[in-house]
């Protein structure tokens, strides 16, 4: 939680701090910026998407969460996995391992919904830097356009987090259990 909230807070507070951030005319002059550079965060916003990238990268970190999550508690229990590298990274599969152990998952339908998607954002954001490709375009459960910048903002990221929670919580409950 403490790095997915410092990579949160990040995407909330730099945008507000760049725009108290305000050139003086002989430094914007100097850098040979058009008028419509007034601040840091005029100077940024050039380019497209720029801050929405953080939000994007608050999605990696969580889902970094969640595959050492996975990685501890396969570790923790003996639970049969494949050996491969990427292995926690397949959402579905490890949450297919996870039940075929005896994990009732039912009652977090809305969560691990969530959280799967949250897995392909990931993907999209670490292996195509953001941008749409057909793949994800298949796998979106919303709208998108193959070739735009995902834009995602904490209305859309928020019910990932808290699928995050809502799912280390069950499993708390659950290995209390066994």
């Amino acid at each position: 939680e403490g790095t997915n909230n410092l990579v949160f807070g990040t995407a909330h507070s730099v945008p507000l701090s760049d725009q108290k951030v305000v050139f003086n005319e002989k430094t914007r002059q100097a850098m040979g910026w058009p008028d419509s550079i007034r601040t840091m965060y005029d100077y940024r916003n050039r380019t497209p998407a720029i801050y929405n990238r953080m939000f994007q990268l608050c999605i990696i970190s969580l889902c970094s969460d969640v595959e050492f999550f996975f990685k501890s508690l396969f570790d923790l229990k003996p639970i049969p996995r494949p050996k491969d590298r990427g292995f926690f990274q397949r959402f579905d599969q490890v949450i297919s391992a996870l039940t075929a152990h005896g994990l009732n998952i039912s009652a977090l339908t809305t969560e691990i919904a969530a959280l799967a998607q949250a897995f392909h954002i990931r993907h999209m954001c670490i292996h195509n830097f953001g941008i749409v490709d057909e793949a994800f375009a298949a796998k979106s459960i919303r709208p998108v356009m193959v070739g735009d910048f995902y834009m995602i903002d904490q209305a859309e990221y928020r019910p990932m987090f808290d699928g995050y929670v809502a799912l280390l919580r069950h499993v708390d409950q659950w290995l209390a259990k066994t």
